[in-house]
């Protein structure tokens, strides 16, 4: 026997089929109307929130004080947050895990030797109980509970790490963190904190967060093209130089491209660019090429002073020319030679313009 449904009663079937032809329309229509209500105008806000993995970061952390003079034993770090929840989701829904980033991060640098004053304003009581999966407790006492005192957990440190960007961290001013801490390290997980304020501070910002947007919009990348286009003249030559080695294969490293869009029409030079501004798998032969060409090896650098922009003058990657990029420099009547330190982080401490007879050539050393 045939069956058969009745006429004008839709099959579940159907239902499903006009559902699901109606889903992309409605996406589309969240999105567009999402982007209107920004001005159809990207904004970091409106992609996903800076991340991080507990291993990575220790990792990172622990190498880059191990190339220091110092090392890494016995230093005291003030440590804000252990939590990776989203502060947007409220005080409430915020918990701790032994696994997580922000613990796991924590315990790394306790175990090598590292002294640990941690803000945990809202999971004081629950991070002094947490326990790993044996059973012990995951914090020794090479930890020193602070409490909500943030400033003070600053007095005489080593250095800030920022895991989670609790409103009351972000309150305090990168004055007050210059005046309380002893060295000059800051290092952000979250790349809440402001680099060019820290900078105007005389604090060496680090990120060691995955930004979840594109590098054009970073804000410290568009501070310094605001600043590039308001100290150059729009029929100028700049010729750009590493500082030093390359140090990163990082597509995200590549910020000439995006300077050469927002620095328009003045004109950009750049050693190879065929292999820079190419494939991933070209600027990955560049990165290699320049290193292994090593133009900068064995010029002295000018004199410290006044710069540009950063405050920090010791880390300054300005320095002078050899030979053939003094040659490159006239034949192409630069004006200024904006030399850089290679980094997937756009830190304005790591960029200098500098006007072309304020560089010159340097006998080598």
């Amino acid at each position: 026997m045939a069956i058969s449904r009745p006429q004008g009663i839709p099959s579940i079937l159907g239902l499903a089929q006009v559902a699901f032809a109606l889903l992309p329309l409605l996406w589309l229509g969240t999105a567009l109307t999402h982007a209107a209500s920004a001005g159809f105008e990207p904004t970091p806000a409106s992609f996903p929130r800076p991340s991080f993995e507990g291993a990575d970061a220790s990792q990172y952390l622990l190498d880059f004080w191990r190339g220091t003079r110092r090392g890494v034993a016995n230093r005291t770090i003030a440590f804000w947050g252990l939590s990776d929840d989203d502060p947007a989701d409220g005080v409430a829904s915020a918990s701790l895990s032994a696994d997580g980033h922000g613990v796991r991060v924590a315990r790394a640098l306790m175990e090598a030797g590292v002294q640990l004053r941690i803000v945990s304003p809202h999971l004081e009581e629950q991070a002094r109980a947490l326990k790993d999966a044996s059973g012990k407790l995951v914090f020794d006492d090479r930890v020193t509970w602070m409490g909500q005192n943030a400033i003070d957990s600053l007095t005489g440190v080593d250095g800030l790490l920022l895991v989670s960007e609790w409103p009351e961290f972000l309150a305090i001013s990168p004055t007050q963190i210059a005046q309380q801490m002893r060295g000059r390290g800051v290092f952000d997980g979250r790349e809440a904190l402001d680099a060019t304020a820290l900078d105007a501070a005389g604090l060496n910002y680090y990120s060691f967060a995955k930004p979840g947007s594109p590098p054009w919009l970073d804000p410290d990348f568009q501070n310094y093209m605001a600043h590039l286009r308001e100290s150059t003249e729009e029929d100028d030559a700049i010729l750009m130089l590493p500082g030093t080695r390359l140090g990163t294969t990082s597509g995200r490293a590549r910020w000439f491209l995006h300077m050469n869009y927002q620095l328009t029409p003045r004109e950009l030079y750049l050693w190879r660019p065929e292999l820079a501004c190419g494939t991933s798998g070209q600027y990955r032969q560049w990165v290699d090429a320049y290193n292994k060409a090593h133009p900068w090896k064995k010029m002295g650098r000018p004199q410290p002073g006044p710069r540009e922009l950063s405050k920090l003058v010791g880390n300054t990657p300005a320095r002078f020319l050899n030979a053939a990029e003094s040659n490159a420099a006239a034949a192409r009547k630069v004006d200024s030679v904006l030399f850089w330190t290679h980094n997937s982080d756009f830190r304005v401490s790591d960029w200098e313009n500098i006007p072309i007879e304020k560089v010159g050539a340097g006998a080598q050393r």
